[in-house]
């Protein structure tokens, strides 16, 4: 009897111990933990007129992804810009986040790295890169019939303003179309368009294109030589970060007195700091001015005035254009 009362109090003596050691062990294991809390901003930086169809620019959502110790890892989606992750390892953290628009197009991303405490950890991840490469497929047409020996000078700019010079995927020149397709990183750029007569330039426009990852951006521009355009009295310029700018364009007729001064300008209706935009004039395709008014004597002839306002977010740029005709008096 007294051999059984024994051995019953080792044996619960041993399951104390045992108790006290896995309580130990969690305690120990909670301790290498800990917890995360990131937030994610959209960075500021360039560039819209050629959209890509059907392809919303605002981020809906995030998608994180972290690698950390002992080839730790874990992925999350989130439809806020903050969000918190508990249980990781304390250590080295390598994290990823990319902002998707609603039907899960990457937009833009961002990584850091970062040292997890045993306090909870609160970090920033800027967005601040544009994910991808898209396709541009852009066709400019004109009248063949109206010019004599044509050409066509076509630039594309990127948002570093680094220039490349264009070559057609079609070349029907002859005929009055050129066609240009080509796969490009994501970003917005200023096509930039001269066409000639010989060695004069009788029309031209400035077009901002908009590149999406994994879509093609794709439109039809003509270059006016005898139709006029209607003239537009709102600017929409698509912010995709934000909400989108209205701006008016004003001082600008149907036909004007050829080699008079003319000045038009550029409102905006609802930015608070219009002084934010960057704005840039171009007539038949070549800049002449970079102000919110634009002064310019234009020669006799139709001719082609497109605005380019650059906004502060990423991808924020906008374009509109207005065909003219300056007339001789007298």
């Amino acid at each position: 009897m007294e051999k059984r009362k024994s051995c019953f109090l080792w044996l619960s003596i041993l399951f104390i111990s045992m108790a006290l050691l896995s309580l130990g062990g969690c305690k120990e294991e909670s301790a290498n933990r800990s917890t995360l809390h990131l937030s994610m901003q959209k960075g500021e930086s360039t560039s819209r007129s050629l959209l890509p169809k059907d392809t919303p620019l605002e981020v809906s959502r995030y998608v994180i992804e972290g690698q950390g110790p002992q080839d730790s890892t874990f992925s999350v989606m989130s439809n806020t810009s903050s969000i918190s992750v508990e249980g990781l390892l304390i250590g080295q953290w390598n994290l990823d986040a990319i902002g998707q628009n609603e039907k899960g197009v990457d937009l833009v991303h961002g990584s850091k790295s970062i040292t997890l405490a045993k306090e909870p950890t609160e970090t920033v991840i800027i967005l601040d890169a544009l994910s991808g490469s898209g396709t541009m497929d852009v066709t400019l047409s004109w009248d063949y019939q109206m010019i004599a020996n044509p050409s066509l000078v076509v630039q594309l700019i990127d948002s570093d303003n680094n220039a490349t010079t264009l070559t057609p995927l079609i070349n029907n020149i002859a005929t009055g179309e050129a066609k240009y397709s080509a796969l490009y990183p994501s970003g917005s750029y200023l096509l930039q368009a001269k066409l000639y007569s010989g060695s004069v330039v009788v029309a031209g426009c400035a077009e901002v294109i908009r590149i999406v990852g994994g879509k093609t951006t794709e439109g039809l521009i003509e270059l006016s030589l005898d139709k006029y355009a209607s003239i537009p009295t709102t600017l929409t310029l698509v912010n995709n970060l934000g909400v989108p700018v209205e701006c008016s364009i004003t001082g600008l007729s149907e036909a004007v007195p050829a080699l008079v001064p003319v000045t038009t300008s550029l409102v905006a209706l609802n930015e608070p700091d219009a002084g934010s935009l960057q704005i840039s004039w171009y007539l038949d395709g070549e800049l002449i001015s970079a102000s919110n008014q634009c002064t310019f004597i234009p020669n006799s002839g139709q001719h082609r005035l497109d605005v380019i306002a650059k906004g502060p977010l990423l991808a924020s740029s906008g374009s509109a254009s207005i065909t003219f005709t300056a007339i001789v008096e007298g």
